[in-house]
């Protein structure tokens, strides 16, 4: 192979930034005054670490200490 990916193999690649952008976009119409309220602000954090969570054991650690940290 010579170091070019095809559309198919950057596949996952798309779907994963989608997933991600609208987990983002979700939080934020959830919380909309994240930028100014503390509560909403974890709120919204929460909802962004949740996202990245699903089937991954290092970020699902990760993630655990992070909203320990927010409590």
């Amino acid at each position: 192979m010579n170091g070019i990916l095809s559309h198919e193999q950057l596949q996952p690649l798309f779907y994963s930034q989608g997933a991600d952008y609208c987990c983002r976009i979700q939080g934020e119409i959830d919380h909309p005054e994240c930028q100014t309220v503390t509560y909403e602000r974890q709120q919204y954090l929460k909802v962004i670490c949740i996202s990245k969570v699903a089937g991954n054991k290092s970020w699902k650690r990760a993630s655990r200490k992070f909203l320990e940290v927010l409590s």
